[in-house]
């Protein structure tokens, strides 16, 4: 079965390199907002007391969305082509199976994942002079965690997908939505209330702060309030100082960065047996019929 396994997964590289244009989207879109938005955040003051600078912090998201590009919105694309041109059924049909299938398929994308993920992060030491991941156990355990939830996500959704042509529309969808909602853009605890109670029924917004407590080292979840005292003014003249409590994050290291983030860790779990079970039971391997 492992052979069978890095078989399929050579076979969906040379497929994923040989479409140039489909490669070339598929890094260059979140390459180019980060440089984009990230040139036009003038203010780079720390998200909460104490914290990470923003735009370390919007780099750190813009990490869970190449990774929800390279899994969720490739497999689900790839399957719904796949299936109209009836490759699937093929598939089936062949001594391959099941499991090598599927797996060589998710190992494809964890692999051009990384590959985004890897060039971020240079962009963003470069560009931003982000840091480099504080907890590179930690970061690697949310990044293979997003990859697989966002992957089986991938493969849940073409259970909707009525054909091939409707599947970009299907699949972006709730792609670029959930950016807007997860805190990808934004600091999350500012957003509004409704908008923060649909991003927490998600899986981006706890990819996110997952990989935020791994790489910038501080638990936006779990924030507690501090005193911070402003001196006012009016006309010039110094009034008395005044004492406002703000957010500050919870700084995490080593194993912390994990155990932090049990209730991401679980949200996400939670989403991989859903997308699962829609999985198992709703998905077709031969287009639907006129």
């Amino acid at each position: 079965m492992t052979a069978l396994t890095l078989a399929q997964l050579r076979l969906e590289q040379k497929n994923f390199w040989r479409n140039r244009q489909a490669a070339s989207f598929s890094f260059g879109m979140p390459i180019m907002i980060v440089l984009f938005l990230g040139g036009l955040f003038h203010d780079n003051g720390t998200v909460g007391v104490g914290g990470a600078l923003f735009k370390s912090y919007f780099v750190a998201g813009m990490v869970g969305v190449a990774l929800m590009s390279a899994t969720f919105v490739n497999m689900a694309i790839n399957l719904a082509f796949q299936r109209d041109l009836l490759v699937l059924k093929r598939f089936r049909g062949s001594p391959l199976g099941v499991v090598p299938l599927f797996a060589g398929k998710v190992l494809n994308g964890i692999v051009i994942g990384l590959i985004e993920v890897a060039l971020i992060l240079g962009i963003g030491r470069v560009a931003y002079e982000t840091p480099f991941p504080r907890n590179p156990a930690a970061f690697a355990l949310a990044v293979l965690a997003g990859a697989a939830v966002c992957s089986m996500a991938g493969v849940a959704i073409t259970a909707f997908i009525a054909n091939a042509d409707s599947a970009p529309a299907v699949v972006n969808l709730p792609f670029l939505a959930l950016q807007f909602v997860s805190g990808v853009f934004f600091t999350f605890q500012d957003m509004p209330r409704p908008l923060r109670y649909i991003g927490d029924a998600f899986p981006l917004r706890w990819l996110v702060e997952s990989l935020r407590a791994a790489y910038l080292g501080f638990d936006y979840v779990h924030t507690r309030l501090v005193p911070v005292t402003y001196l006012t003014s009016n006309n010039g003249v110094t009034l008395s100082p005044v004492t406002v409590h703000r957010p500050a994050p919870v700084p995490v290291h080593g194993f912390h960065a994990i155990t932090s983030m049990g209730v991401a860790y679980a949200a996400m779990a939670a989403w991989f047996i859903a997308c699962t079970v829609i999985a198992v039971r709703r998905f077709r391997w031969e287009p639907r019929p006129d």
